[in-house]
């Protein structure tokens, strides 16, 4: 057998009969054109189809898509109007509508720099602190002014960016690192921005700030003499050893006063908001210039030599419309102190489940002590604060609980949280947020109440 054989292959064998003609080529020839055109046509229609549905999504994309008509709407107002819708949007709205579009940029602009709050941000040397506010804790302060680090304004003074007639107000948190050299700078180039501070330690910008406040008018005053026209206007007085002027004040929410009157006065001066700090007297006869029952918020600065226990149960029944007590006592406490007594005795004396906010500016073992001196307010206390809190802002970032015993880890979202019960907080059914040390914790709303760092209810939980 032979390995060609068209047979053993089963092939069919050649012959000269089934050879193709010229007129098969020509058969299929034509039958391909003919297939070809219907081709064609199927993909002219199917291009035809396309450009139409083309035109179609192009149609329904200018619908949906936002059409900005610069000759209607809000681009019709002018800057004077923005600026009053402007008052009631945070400072990073405002920033982001200021990128939104450029006819927003000037109104965003004075916006930004008509108010400006100014926190000292510098902490050993040449590290920066830095204070984030979660929207959640916006107050009208935060919507009236823009919040800046005293480092950051700085830079902003010596740059391009810098816009000094658009300034009204500065307002310091304190003169730590504040140069008289950089006030002059300020003054000279807004002339018609006011400078105030909440507090102040220095001599030299004491002196620096009555002085410039002789040609400005500002909601915060330092010292009990003003024209009767400006005292009308001021809100918010600091004051050192006054004597009796500062009652001519008629619409004073806050006051922080250093060393007050001992003296009794027939008229006694409203406010809601005091903060007292004493020195060489006792903390009773701080009062005795104040309306103490309309006193709803209450800070407290002085020694433990200046607290007189005794006294305490009479005082804290005065002080009937108390919402808020912040404590510091100067100098180190030790033990079972006469600071703990006298608080114990205070907060007892106080109507029932009235406290709502309470900040002691101790360390965590002696607040340990404390916390069961707050019993009777168990049911109403929605914030507790601990150590060096900042008023205006609290830090980001991941607190360290190990210095306040155990805790536990929340591996999903890399957050360290800790239980009530852990830090003394479990019988508290009103607590909303714990303040340690400027870490600011938000209770859940879980069956089994954790602290969590504020920054964990801004992420996105699902990741």
């Amino acid at each position: 057998m032979k390995a060609n054989d068209p047979e053993t292959c089963g092939h069919e064998t050649y012959s000269k009969e089934n050879e193709p003609t010229i007129k098969d080529f020509t058969n299929e020839l034509v039958q391909l054109k003919h297939e070809q055109s219907q081709l064609n046509s199927v993909v002219r229609d199917m291009k035809n189809e396309l450009i139409q549905i083309r035109h179609e999504l192009q149609k329904i994309a200018l619908s949906l898509k936002p059409y900005n008509d610069f000759n209607r709407g809000v681009f019709l107002l002018p800057d004077e109007i923005l600026l009053i819708i402007l008052e009631y949007v945070n400072q990073m709205d405002v920033f982001h509508l200021a990128l939104t579009h450029r006819h927003f940029e000037n109104a965003c602009k004075r916006k930004l720099f008509k108010s400006i709050f100014v926190y000292d941000d510098f902490l050993d040397g040449k590290d920066i602190k830095v204070i984030n506010v979660p929207k959640k804790m916006y107050t009208p302060f935060y919507m009236k002014c823009t919040v800046v680090g005293l480092s950051k304004l700085l830079e902003l003074i010596a740059s391009s960016y810098y816009m000094p007639q658009y300034m009204r107000a500065i307002l310091f948190a304190d003169d730590t690192n504040v140069l008289t050299d950089t006030l002059d700078v300020i003054a000279r180039e807004a002339d018609r921005c006011s400078i105030s501070f909440l507090d102040i330690s220095r001599s030299d910008v004491l002196n620096w700030v009555l002085k410039h406040q002789e040609t400005t008018v500002s909601e915060y005053h330092l010292g009990e003499t003003c024209t009767r026209q400006k005292a009308y206007l001021v809100k918010h007085l600091l004051l050192f050893e006054p004597m009796s002027g500062f009652i001519n004040f008629k619409r004073l929410k806050s006051i922080k006063v250093v060393d007050p009157p001992r003296s009794s006065w027939s008229t006694k001066i409203v406010v809601e908001d005091l903060s007292v700090e004493v020195s060489d007297q006792y903390l009773e006869d701080s009062f005795s210039a104040f309306d103490i029952p309309r006193i709803r918020r209450l800070e407290i600065r002085c020694l433990e030599r200046n607290l007189r226990k005794e006294m305490a149960p009479q005082l804290g029944g005065i002080f009937r419309s108390l919402k808020a007590l912040k404590v510091t006592i100067n100098g180190r406490l030790v033990g079972y102190s006469e600071f703990e007594m006298w608080l114990q005795s205070f907060l007892k004396s106080l109507k029932r489940n009235t406290l709502e906010e309470i900040d002691l500016q101790v360390n965590w073992n002696v607040f340990s002590h404390v916390l069961g001196l707050c019993s009777n307010h168990d049911q109403s206390l929605k914030v507790v604060s601990v150590s060096s809190t900042q008023r205006v802002g609290f830090r980001s970032g991941q607190p360290d609980f190990n210095q306040y015993g155990r805790t536990v880890c929340n591996n999903r979202n890399a957050f360290w949280v800790a239980k009530l019960s852990q830090v003394g907080l479990s019988n508290y059914q009103s607590l909303e947020r714990l303040i340690i040390e400027g870490q600011l914790l938000l209770v859940s709303k879980t069956k089994e109440k954790f602290l969590l760092p504020v920054e964990f209810y801004g992420q996105d939980r699902s990741s």
